[in-house]
């Protein structure tokens, strides 16, 4: 009598134990498309940079713009001594005046027969000689006048007035910084990937919070033989001329794209001795889903596909005893639903490495690490890379 009550409580006990409850993090599978993008580091020049030096050598009487000033085409930034080069002009138009005179002498004379053929045509030589000699000694009093090439802005001045400055010698340089070029170099396994008019993203230590978008105009035809690799170059505006040459930056490259792909976070995919897979939260029970990892991306999430023909008996790892059954209060042995990986399913995210088939859970909104727990928005800084 005593055995027989012994054993009624035993087994009431065992049918009133609660069922354990596991507390994770979900979210649902998203299906997206997910641009590629390859990084790249790289330097900023400006797209035109010009070195302003004088072709005839004098002494620099004149500049006519501070350090840093904003210029535009054509306006004066030096002038050097011509008084000597200026004389020379007005001698030779003298002359030419004067060549002019007798040429138009010889022409009368030649329709009288007066003058020879060989002298009309000597006198029209010399006037041709002379008239070249006046354009020449012109070009040389131009270049005593140093001009902007082009709108931009000029650096800090190499020499100042009073300087004597020979042929060549650096006076100030101009660069045009409306528009920033950048060139970095990528691997040539994206070579069949690369090509002109792609997007770019930029990002510089200056300016850490800050992105700048371009595209790609060139594409080197050779590849480096040191480095196995091939430089890009890409243009960005520069509208608020924040950007300055030689600033480093980092790029993101668009290459293309995988469409309508569906995206866990990495941190739900567990891992198995034959292949990946999710946990789903199917009746608030744990329900494991086998899944082929695709791709990883942006150090967080993860492009997954569901198993052509999903593999049983995984068996997860650091986790032990974990099959593709679980068993009730009852002791009785019962298969879970099967489950097809597609979006909009519930997973479990955090919380993977403590469950197994079968147990009841109870979830938490999955945040991710760079998304605000107050605003929900993406934390600044982040960026998705391939």
């Amino acid at each position: 009598m005593l055995s027989i009550s012994v054993a009624a409580c035993s087994e009431d006990s065992t049918q009133k134990r609660p069922e354990p409850v596991v507390t994770v993090t979900s979210t649902q599978v998203k299906k997206e498309t997910v641009v590629r993008t390859v990084p790249g580091v790289g330097s900023l020049r400006a797209i035109e940079i010009s070195t302003m030096a004088p072709e005839v050598a004098g002494n620099v009487i004149g500049r006519y713009f501070e350090d840093g000033q904003r210029v535009k085409r054509g306006d004066i930034l030096y002038t050097l001594d011509r008084r000597t080069q200026e004389a020379q002009l007005e001698s030779l138009k003298a002359q030419l005046d004067e060549q002019q005179w007798i040429w138009e002498r010889m022409k009368i004379l030649a329709e009288t027969q007066a003058a020879s053929d060989a002298e009309v045509a000597e006198t029209a030589f010399t006037l041709e000689s002379l008239k070249a000699q006046v354009a020449e000694q012109q070009s040389i009093v131009d270049k005593l006048t140093i001009r902007c090439p082009y709108d931009g802005r000029v650096a800090i001045h190499m020499i100042d007035v009073g300087t004597y400055a020979n042929v060549g010698d650096e006076l100030v340089k101009v660069v045009n910084d409306s528009v920033m070029l950048v060139d970095y170099e990528l691997a040539t396994m994206w070579l069949p990937l690369l090509e002109v008019g792609q997007s770019i993203e930029l990002v510089t230590d200056a300016d850490p919070d800050r992105t700048y978008s371009g595209r790609v105009t060139a594409i080197n035809p050779f590849v480096n033989d040191s480095t196995r690799s091939v430089q890009v170059r890409a243009q960005i505006p520069n509208d608020d001329l924040s950007l300055r040459s030689g600033l480093y930056g980092y790029v993101n490259q668009t290459v293309g794209s995988y469409p309508d792909v569906l995206i866990v976070p990495q941190a739900a995919i567990a891992y198995t001795t034959t292949n990946e897979m999710l946990y789903a939260v199917v009746g608030g029970k744990a329900v494991p889903v086998p899944i082929k990892l695709v791709k990883k991306i942006d150090g967080a999430r993860a492009i997954v596909s569901p198993l052509a023909e999903p593999s049983s008996g995984g068996q997860s790892s650091g986790q032990s005893g974990e099959g593709s059954t679980s068993s009730n209060t009852n002791g009785t042995t019962q298969s879970p639903p099967k489950v097809t990986l597609h979006a909009g399913l519930e997973i479990v995210v955090d919380g993977v490495g403590k469950i197994r088939p079968g147990v009841k859970l109870n979830t938490k909104p999955y945040v991710p690490s760079n998304v605000s727990v107050v605003t929900g928005l993406p934390s600044s800084g982040t960026s998705g890379r391939d």
